[in-house]
């Protein structure tokens, strides 16, 4: 779990917004926002479900995701897409964006370029990219460098 990510949340995110964190491995994130203030799930295929921390064992190559259409104000992807099929890469951009409300934010956070142009080739086109960034614009373009992706959702006639 990264400071920077958390930072970034906290900083564009009211306390007590929803979130989900798709594929959050032991939790971290999630138990960290909800001490925060937040109101943080998530799911992972490893987990063993937990009501406390309102984990789910789910898999996110395994579309659609158990949420409602616009459930969460944000959804984070930390290190994830890269347990994701590529051929179900598509698949799990919409999900995070149907569990998203319109105007939410999604994060994908990771280290691996080829992770990230996956990822953007699938977007939207009604999601705004808003901020991509590593310590400098080229961090971005350098293995091994984390960088992060903030999407908004801006379609203003509902999910599709």
């Amino acid at each position: 779990m990264s400071v920077r990510l958390v930072g970034k949340i906290e900083e564009l995110l009211p306390k007590g917004a929803r979130v989900l964190d798709a594929g959050c491995g032991e939790g971290g994130l999630v138990k960290v926002l909800n001490a925060s203030g937040f109101h943080a799930e998530g799911f992972d295929i490893t987990l063993v479900e937990n009501e406390e921390h309102r984990f789910l064992k789910h898999d996110l190559n395994d579309c659609p995701f158990p949420y409602g259409d616009g459930e969460f104000d944000a959804v984070v992807a930390s290190f994830s897409f890269r347990h994701v099929k590529e051929e179900n890469t598509a698949k799990a951009i919409y999900e995070l964006g149907r569990v998203t409300k319109n105007g939410g934010l999604i994060f994908i956070y990771d280290t691996e370029r080829l992770i990230a142009d996956r990822v953007m080739s699938f977007l939207p086109w009604h999601y705004f990219f808003w901020e991509r960034y590593g310590n400098d614009w080229q961090d971005w373009f350098r293995p091994l460098k984390r960088s992060l992706m903030i999407i908004q959702k801006n379609y203003e006639g509902g999910v599709k």
